[in-house]
Formats: C-alpha cells, sequence, structure tokens
C-alpha cells in the first residue's frame, strides 16, 4: 500500500500525525509542524541572474549570492497560509507571488505590498513572466468569475479575459509571441454537469480567447500547461494530475500539442509527474519518487529528457525525487528532496546527465535579514522557530548517513532510513474543486 497526499490540508494532518509518530520512536528525531521542506519551484531575477528562489512546502528560501548562502522566508511574509503552494517570479529585485490572498510584492522578503486593491483578497493562482518583460496573474476562484491580469509599466489592469466560472490552475507564455497566451482548468462537477477540462488559448495578448474542450481520459483530474516551445507558439505541453485518490499507483501522462491546444498526444507517462521545462535544445519532465509503508518499493522517478521535443525520452537520474526543473544561462535547476536526496537543490551543466548538489535546508544560514520595524521578524518569529526545529531533526537524521557533498559531487540518493514505517515527506500538490 502506498500513501498519496492529494492537498495542503492532508498534507498538514500527515505532517502532523508522522510527527507524533516519530515522536514515539527513540530512533527517530520529532519533527514540529509539517516536516522538512520539499522543494516545488524556482525563479531567478531576468536582471540579476545570483538572485535565485526555491519555493517550498514550508516557505520560501532566497540566495543574493547565486547559492554560496541562503536564507528563509516563512510564508506569512509573503502573504500565504500554511497550506498554500504559492508560484513566484522575481522581477528587478522584487519577489512577486501568487497567493489565495491576491497578488503580493516583497522588495526584500521582509514586508508585504499589495499592488492594487482590485488584487486584495482575491485568489491568485499563478504567476509567470513573458518574455517581453510583462508579469501575467491569473485569479481562480470556485464560484466566481476569474480573470487574467497583466502588469505594464508598473500597474496590474485586467485583460478583460475569461469570466467564466473556470478554475484556472496554471498560465503559460509563448517565448517567441508573448501573446499567444495559454490557461489551463476544470470546470468543478455540478449536480447537473459533469467535471470538465479546458485550455484556453488568447492569440492577442489576453483580449479574446479561443475555448478549447480537454479529455482527462479515465484517471485525469486536472491539466495544467506548464510549456510551450521557445520556438513554436502552437507547441504545447500540458501535464495531468490523477484524480483524489488517496492510494494511487496510475502514472500521470505528459501530452504534446502541435496546433495550439485544438488536439494533444501522449508522450511520456511518469508516476507523480511534477513539472516540465522545454529549452531550444531539450524537453525536460520531472516526478517525485512514490514511498509508503517500510519495504514497499519505490516507483521511478528522477528525470527525462528529450532530445527531439519530446517524441522520445531518455530517462535519468532514476534514483532521485525531483520536484522542479528550470534553467538559467544554459544550466539546469532541479528542486529535490533532502530526506531522499540528500540535498535540496541541484544543479547540471550537461543536461541532466550529471548533478551536482549545490543547496541543503540544514546547512541554510539564517532567516532573511530585517530591520526590526519590518513585518517579517514578528510575523515569522513560530514559523521560524518551527522551521530551524525540523531542520534540526533533518540534521540529526540524515548526518549518520553517507550524504554527498552540497558543494559538487554526483548525484547519489541518500536512502530514507528504515527505522521509518512511512516516508517523512508524502507531499503532492495543491488541490482544489
Amino acid at each position: 500500500m502506498r500513501f498519496r497526499v492529494i492537498d495542503g490540508a492532508r498534507r498538514l494532518a500527515l505532517g502532523l500525525a508522522l510527527g507524533m509518530l516519530l515522536a514515539l520512536s527513540p530512533a527517530s528525531p520529532a519533527f514540529a509542524h509539517g516536516g522538512a521542506p520539499v522543494g516545488y519551484g524556482f525563479t531567478s531575477d531576468p536582471s540579476d541572474p545570483d538572485l535565485q528562489l526555491v519555493s517550498t512546502t514550508r516557505g520560501a528560501f532566497v540566495t543574493r549570492d547565486g547559492g554560496l548562502t541562503w536564507a528563509s522566508i516563512c510564508p506569512s511574509a509573503y502573504g500565504a497560509s500554511s497550506t498554500e503552494e504559492p508560484r513566484f517570479v522575481i522581477e528587478a529585485g522584487e519577489i512577486v507571488g501568487a497567493v489565495f490572498d491576491g497578488v503580493t510584492v516583497s522588495p526584500s522578503g521582509c514586508s508585504i505590498v499589495r499592488p492594487e486593491p482590485s488584487h486584495d483578497s482575491v485568489v491568485v493562482i499563478d504567476v509567470t513572466r513573458a518574455s517581453d518583460g510583462r508579469l501575467f496573474a491569473l485569479q481562480s476562484a470556485a464560484g466566481a468569475p476569474n480573470d487574467l491580469y497583466v502588469r505594464e509599466e508598473g500597474r496590474w489592469r485586467s485583460t478583460g479575459g475569461p469570466s467564466e466560472d473556470t478554475l484556472f490552475e496554471r498560465v503559460a507564455i509563448a517565448p517567441s509571441d508573448p501573446d499567444v497566451i495559454y490557461l489551463s482548468g476544470i470546470r468543478p462537477r455540478t449536480v447537473d454537469t459533469p467535471r470538465e477540462a479546458f485550455i484556453h488559448r488568447s492569440d492577442d495578448g489576453g483580449e479574446t480567447w479561443t475555448v478549447l474542450p480537454f479529455d482527462l481520459g479515465e484517471a485525469g483530474r486536472t491539466p495544467f500547461v506548464e510549456a510551450v516551445d521557445p520556438t513554436d507558439p502552437l507547441t504545447v505541453y500540458v501535464r495531468v494530475e490523477n484524480l483524489l485518490d488517496v492510494v494511487a499507483d496510475t502514472d500521470e501522462p505528459l501530452l504534446r500539442s502541435t496546433d495550439g491546444g485544438e488536439s494533444f498526444s501522449e508522450i511520456l507517462r511518469v508516476p507523480l509527474l511534477r513539472d516540465v521545462h522545454v529549452t531550444i535544445d531539450a524537453v525536460y519532465a520531472v516526478g517525485e519518487q512514490l514511498v509508503g509503508f517500510e519495504g514497499a518499493s519505490a516507483r521511478p522517478s528522477g528525470l527525462w529528457r528529450s532530445r527531439d521535443g519530446g517524441d522520445t525520452f531518455t530517462h535519468l537520474a532514476p534514483e532521485a525525487s525531483l520536484g522542479c526543473v528550470e534553467s538559467l544561462e544554459g544550466v539546469l535547476y532541479l528542486c529535490a528532496d533532502e530526506v531522499i536526496d540528500g540535498y535540496a537543490l541541484a544543479r547540471s551543466t550537461d543536461g541532466g546527465e550529471t548533478l551536482e548538489p549545490v543547496f541543503r535546508y540544514r546547512d541554510m544560514a539564517a532567516p532573511v535579514d530585517c530591520a526590526p520595524e519590518d513585518p517579517t521578524p514578528l510575523a515569522c518569529v513560530s514559523e521560524d522557530a518551527d522551521l530551524d526545529r525540523d531542520l534540526r531533526a533533518l540534521d540529526a537524521l540524515l548526518n549518520e548517513q553517507d550524504m554527498p557533498d552540497a558543494t559538487g559531487g554526483g548525484c547519489a540518493a541518500a536512502p530514507v532510513a528504515s527505522a521509518w514505517p512511512l516516508a517523512l515527506l508524502l507531499w503532492a500538490r495543491r488541490r482544489r474543486g
């Protein structure tokens, strides 16, 4: 039997249960609230590549020196709750977050600025940057009209985009034509109508939309439009999450469309498919390990790479458990699971053939350095204390194992301690609808 956590509330509940369970075991460290962080996103500042951020289940971790030192930013510092998994971009030194209470901007991680009243107390599910520098924020709330906002010249405005009651999950912009925009989401089942999935495409920057029905297949629950080909605005990649099964053994498909979302073909299936990234010369997909009771076999995870646009894939780093993949100046960055892999962030300069660990949460310096009068120090007191306790517990768990050096080396994955009756981290993604 394998377990899978399927939303933030269940993640928190399982984390608390695991903490109690581990506290009863003299051989295992006790975790506080939620366990060790697990990364699900990586972003950087185009104007300052040394400013990088890893978004995790326990807050954000930021470096301003290209990864030499890291500091934590608790969820309260950017206006999120403990059950959210916000998306981030960094623009001109400002951390822009999409949270369930609106768009937030945190210039240093020490204070929050809400750009406009229209974004206050509005569920914003995604934020992304177009190749021309515009930022797009996707509003998505159950039972309410939704919208796509664009920031131009420092100001946000509605595109007048889709206003139907669709629960959107992702926005993706074509790099070669930033006026081509894709949205993905579902219309929840009602008493009278079945659950339906859609891809929305705009060819004019969000002013008008083509609504395209999307076939979820037998086990699918939600489509996530993850990437658009860098040179072809009509080639788009969508991953599909499975149904809300606590016990799930069904692989999750990656689909490709070459006609702007009119039709799709399956190109890959991955257990717990987590992220997709497309560069000029490769398509990358990453998956988490699915681990359950002691003795249950872990299913294949790691990194998949295609050199032919998705026609064929090579499976790389099969023992790694990866939550995100992104590239920066030709270098691949991947979020990892420190409990399973021994490190939190890795990079690759050879297209994923070898992974070099660059960051471990337990090597983090401290929370972000803020002035006493800034909101973050007071708001984050309890969260920082809990995180510190959990990172100490993580260190106690792993310090007797043969860990890869976090500043270099290969990608050998560390085994999970056999004394654990459950895997420490069985996180999945935020679920709604």
